[in-house]
């Protein structure tokens, strides 16, 4: 099935089946004033649960990342590259403010 292209925001009708008593829960809250409409809602849901989604799919790949032996090589490369910049920059600053205080912070 194709869909045609639409703006982002354009609603294109659609029809979904949910049980009836999803439908009575919503037009409790429709009628209440909490919610403004059907669409409104599974739109705003439906939103919600695809950011959660992307944002599963985001972790999944951090924590493949952390097994990587090639990236964790990279990592330490890196630190090594910037340790003398760090143990400088830690030195102008102990000259500037005084020893950091690690306690009163």
């Amino acid at each position: 099935m194709a869909i045609r292209e639409a703006s982002p925001r354009r609603p294109i009708r659609t029809t979904v089946s949910l049980p009836a008593e999803t439908l009575e829960a919503l037009d409790y809250w429709i009628e209440k004033g909490q919610v403004v409409s059907r669409a409104e809602f599974i739109d705003r849901a439906t939103a919600r649960e695809l950011a959660r989604l992307r944002d599963e799919e985001i972790d999944s790949l951090y924590e493949e990342a952390a097994d990587d032996p090639e990236l964790a090589a990279q990592d330490d490369e890196i630190m090594k590259a910037f340790e003398s910049a760090d143990s400088e920059t830690a030195r102008m600053l102990d000259e500037e403010h005084g020893p950091w205080d690690a306690a009163s912070n």
